[in-house]
């Protein structure tokens, strides 16, 4: 599968277009300036920042290392409050 939808222009097309859209430049602009500008008054309000991220960071890897526990636990957590998990038989 593409991923291209029925319709939709491919990706280097869409892309050409969008940039040539000064609108939608000057939204994005605007929205990576407020977000940036969260994320930094944020940032400033946490005394510890750099050492919670670098927690988060090994809370994450650990996660992806035992990916496989995390979701047959997962699957027994849902199971027991009566939901039904599929498996994918590959990435496919």
């Amino acid at each position: 599968m593409s991923g291209t939808y029925l319709g939709m222009p491919a990706f280097p097309a869409a892309a050409r277009e969008a940039v040539g859209n000064a609108t939608l430049r000057g939204n994005l602009r605007h929205a990576t300036h407020t977000i940036r500008a969260k994320r930094a008054k944020a940032v400033a309000e946490v005394e510890d920042w750099a050492e919670l991220r670098e927690a988060g960071k090994r809370i994450k890897d650990h996660t992806l290392r035992h990916l496989d526990t995390y979701l047959e636990r997962l699957e027994e957590s849902v199971t027991a409050a009566g939901g039904v998990v599929h498996w994918a038989a590959d990435a496919e």
